[in-house]
């Protein structure tokens, strides 16, 4: 949905100094088309903390790294620091995320941040991402944060990925053994998770 006002501007230009009272020309100019945000989220949203930044707004901007484009979300500060080869230092509000720390960053639903890092938990490096592909930026601050995953829901046996390969063991001829190796999946789990930030 695109908001758009286009209405008739009205001016009037002065006649000449004449003394004479009412003497005024009428201009009409063409209609001036503004065309805003093109996502209402008035009485959807949680908070005024949320929003959605379209492909529209990020053709606007000029970005140096592919993380840069988190730069539309209100706050946040995109920048590099001792070099290249890592991942972006995140500013929000004025707070240093280093490189993603407190900081849930999803592509997709899949989650960017990994657990642990050399550089600390929550690294987010977004070297991967493809800036002019990017359809919304969906973004929300939260303070509390509850939810539930629930990971194989019908109990599936299968396995997650089999593969084949010749291994050898000591003791074992020189040719190899062929093996099967597979991760199962997870059986079914629910989990709830309830984060406050303070």
């Amino acid at each position: 949905m695109a908001g758009s006002v286009a209405a008739p501007l009205w001016a009037e230009e002065s006649g000449k100094d004449t003394g004479q009272q009412g003497d005024e020309t009428v201009l009409q100019l063409e209609p001036v088309l503004v065309t805003g945000r093109a996502a209402d989220l008035l009485g959807s949203a949680g908070s005024a903390s949320q929003g959605q930044v379209g492909q529209t707004e990020l053709d606007t901007r000029l970005l140096l790294r592919p993380g840069e484009v988190l730069e539309v979300i209100p706050g946040m500060a995109v920048t590099q620091h001792s070099g290249t080869g890592k991942a972006n230092q995140y500013f929000l509000r004025g707070f240093n995320l280093d490189h993603g720390t407190d900081f849930s960053t999803r592509i997709d639903g899949m989650p960017v941040n990994l657990p642990t890092h050399g550089h600390g938990q929550g690294y987010m490096d977004l070297n991967f991402l493809i800036p002019e592909i990017i359809d919304t930026v969906d973004f929300r601050y939260r303070q509390f944060l509850a939810q539930l995953d629930v990971l194989n829901l019908c109990n599936s046996k299968d396995h997650d990925i089999d593969y084949f390969y010749a291994s050898r063991l000591p003791g074992e001829p020189a040719e190899g053994v062929a093996d099967v190796h597979f991760h199962p999946i997870e059986p079914r789990t629910v989990r709830f998770y309830l984060t406050y930030k303070f």
